[in-house]
């Protein structure tokens, strides 16, 4: 049941996030692009939500591998993300601010 509840809230804070969508990602990225993304806390942060997350974003056609566990204490990377880069650059933000 929370993990409905908090995939519906990161769907509508996309929706709320990207509204018709992302004009410059749109205009520079090419469509069929393929990228990979490591996510970094610059400063110490514990990890919450990660398995949601994950989840979100593979439900959107990326791939994801978790480098931390949930509830660790981290400063450094702590997701990759393949796939589609307007895809990764458009739920990035989304799930950074979850």
């Amino acid at each position: 049941m929370l993990k409905n509840h908090a995939l519906r809230i990161l769907e509508e804070s996309l929706d709320y996030d990207v509204g018709f969508g992302d004009l410059t990602t749109e205009l520079m990225i090419p469509k069929n692009q393929e990228s990979e993304a490591v996510f970094i806390a610059k400063e110490k942060a514990i990890i919450c939500g990660i398995d949601f997350v994950i989840e979100f974003m593979e439900k959107n056609g990326l791939t994801c591998t978790s480098l931390v566990n949930e509830g660790d204490n981290v400063i450094g990377p702590f997701l990759k993300v393949k796939g589609n880069t307007k895809t990764i650059i458009t739920l990035e933000r989304t799930a950074l601010n979850f």
